[in-house]
């Protein structure tokens, strides 16, 4: 069945992806090649080794963190930026550093969750060595993208607003967004109650920038309950407004129940709610706990849910939708005829992407389809339902047909344009997964091909494997492959070697140096 391999991680997947069969020819002219293994690091100290899957702000640079070696010893580790001109290529930050208040030095950077903004920020999470104070091992930091430009806007042990309690690591992922700030999730020490022991934050640089957005044992919006559990651990999504969305499970003397929340700091409102009716009025929703939703700037959550007490039981018992808290629309429900007629929605992937209009980016099975197209890619906004892709369906830039699609993968930009990874069927090959593949569309174009492997990209060889940062869930537009100038930044390897690539649906010409 295609779902089960909806359960992966993108990591997970990487085994499976370096399986390539010569196909396809010459990678699209709209590719420039950033960096790759061997390229000196701009400090001089090393030469990139293993770069890791990068993100791209609206500036076009691609920003990534590699290992560096001299002689095959590892000399350090660092968070990069560039956009494949001559000399684009810049340190950011290294690894044994100074942190910013000089109390210790960055830890490695083992691929840590990186995010940029609109400012082309970039923020992320660290370890701290040679720390003053051994529980103050783990910062929140954020980088202005020069050499030194590194800011701290959280550390472990701090004290939190409102001096009960101290932050803890590990930190969750961080989400961010365009005014600088970002929100993460973190363990309590040294609180005045054991409920109180976990919380999620807000944090910017300025003057008692760490709000605290919830914690556990606050009470909930209907007053008639407490916050028993809040999260997900993974990450919590942030909008340009400051606000944060999270999942939780409230416990009343007469009532349990789960839902998500959004909340600012000053207040925590409800979006929805287990046992709420369904905008058809057709069931209730399910449980929420391990919702993965998105949110946009407009406040509004997109997200999956299960549902109770449907007309058709199992049959209509699964929807996606998007709702503020106010009003609440339903894009597409198990059940529903896909675009053209040719089958039904069967199942619905728990990743999808927002965008600011309100349309979402989905991958689902299907069933009654004709020709074993038994799964689709998506865009949805509760009126408009567009297919992008099939199983079965021709895959661009070469041989082979969609064998299965990657929902971790998908990302949706301000534009309504989307990017996702594809296994490729070819011909001439052995099985479901001969190639592999990144594709783009926009209305205007239909979908294109990004890159596959087995094309040849360059003067760097037949490319091997691909790999590619999704925008659903808390990662957002800020931690994704793709940015609202339509240009993809992506990792690659070929003839052995691993490198970062930007893809621009219009010219390979990359943007002066950012």
């Amino acid at each position: 069945m295609p779902q089960a391999r909806w359960l992966y991680s993108l990591y997970t997947l990487i085994t499976m992806l370096f399986v390539a069969i010569p196909a396809s020819g010459q990678a699209s002219s709209n590719t420039i090649v950033v960096a790759i293994s061997g390229d000196l690091s701009p400090d001089g100290n090393g030469a990139l080794s293993i770069p890791e899957v990068p993100v791209i702000h609206n500036g076009g640079s691609a920003v990534f963190t590699s290992d560096l070696r001299t002689d095959e010893f590892l000399v350090g580790s660092g968070i990069f930026s560039g956009n494949g001109t001559p000399g684009s290529l810049v340190l950011i930050v290294r690894e044994d550093a100074p942190t910013p208040n000089i109390d210790g030095n960055f830890g490695p950077f083992n691929n840590p969750p990186l995010r940029v903004n609109g400012s082309n920020q970039v923020a992320f999470i660290s370890s701290v060595t040679n720390a003053l104070d051994p529980l103050s091992a783990m910062g929140c930091f954020i980088a202005d993208g020069t050499l030194g430009g590194v800011t701290e806007i959280a550390r472990a042990n701090q004290l939190t607003p409102s001096g009960d309690g101290r932050l803890a690591f590990p930190f969750s992922d961080p989400a961010f967004n365009d005014v600088g700030q970002v929100a993460f999730a973190s363990f309590l020490t040294e609180t005045s109650a054991t409920s109180g022991r976990y919380g999620i934050f807000r944090a910017v640089d300025s003057p008692g920038g760490l709000t605290e957005i919830v914690r556990l044992g606050q009470i909930a919006p209907d007053g008639v309950g407490n916050f028993t559990s809040i999260g997900p651990p993974q990450g919590v999504p942030l909008n340009e407004s400051g606000h944060v969305l999270f999942n939780g499970r409230v416990s009343g003397q007469d009532s349990i129940y789960t839902g998500l929340f959004r909340g600012d700091g000053n207040s925590v409102a409800e979006v929805v709610r287990e046992g709420s009716v369904t905008p058809s009025g057709n069931g209730t929703f399910g449980r929420f706990d391990l919702t993965a939703p998105a949110f946009n700037n407009a406040g509004e959550a997109a997200f999956v849910a299960s549902l109770n007490d449907t007309a058709l039981a199992a049959a209509d018992n699964v929807g996606l939708f998007r709702g503020d808290g106010v009003t609440m629309t339903e894009i597409v429900r198990k059940g529903d005829t896909v675009p053209g007629g040719d089958g039904r929605f069967l199942e619905i992937a728990p990743n999808v992407a927002l965008n600011d209009a309100g349309q979402v980016l989905f991958a689902a099975a299907l069933s009654g389809a004709s020709g074993g197209t038994d799964a689709g890619i998506f865009i949805g906004d509760g009126g408009e339902l567009i297919s992008i892709a099939r199983f079965g369906g021709a895959a661009p830039g070469g041989e082979g047909t969609f064998s299965d699609f990657i929902p971790v993968t998908l990302a949706l930009n301000a534009a309504g344009q989307a990017v996702f990874m594809a296994l490729i069927d070819l011909p001439s090959g052995i099985g479901a997964t001969d190639a592999t593949g990144l594709f783009f569309y926009d209305r205007a174009n239909g979908l294109l091909p990004v890159a596959r492997t087995g094309d040849t990209l360059a003067d760097k060889g037949e490319i091997s494997a691909l790999l590619l940062n999704g925008g659903t869930w808390f990662m957002g537009d800020e931690g994704s492959g793709l940015n609202d100038q339509g240009q993809v930044a992506y990792r690659f390897t070929a003839a052995g070697n691993i490198g970062i690539a930007i893809w621009s649906a219009v010219s390979a010409t990359p943007p002066p140096a950012q």
